[in-house]
């Protein structure tokens, strides 16, 4: 029905190379600004998987150089946690104890001993209790 045209133009090329080169530049700016949010929550430790020395003595205000919490896991399940050496049942009869043992002590530090077998809640746990009396932590190997 409708004559062709005889004076149609050739037809339009596209020009690849540029479109490559922005979606490249595009694709390295995005690279380049992406931030990755970091990871909360997490607690890197390395637990020891032998058990360390036994402290002898249950007195609570004697010259130790370091007061020492110790955290194993029962073979019933149970976490057991002592305080030089002197069992401790609860969060609360641990806090009373760190507050006054903070008094005999001068530095106030107070070294973790946990075992490899402990859930890490419990240690978080402890270590949230020691860190409400103001004390510093260090872990043994």
């Amino acid at each position: 029905m409708f004559p062709k045209a005889k004076n149609t133009p050739n037809k339009i090329d596209l020009q690849m190379t540029p479109m490559i080169d922005v979606v490249f530049q595009l694709l390295i700016f995005f690279i380049l600004t992406l931030q990755l949010p970091k990871t909360e929550g997490m607690i890197e430790t390395m637990l020891p998987t032998a058990p360390g020395p036994e402290v002898n003595g249950p007195e609570l205000a004697s010259p130790f150089s370091d007061i020492i919490l110790t955290l194993t896991r029962q073979p019933n399940g149970a976490v057991a946690r002592t305080l030089n050496a002197m069992p401790v049942r609860s969060d609360r009869q641990l806090e009373s104890h760190l507050a006054k043992m903070k008094d005999v002590y001068s530095d106030g530090r107070i070294v973790i001993a946990c075992d490899g077998a402990v859930p890490y809640g419990h240690l978080v746990r402890t270590m949230s209790v020691v860190q409400r009396t103001g004390m510093t932590m260090a872990f043994s190997e």
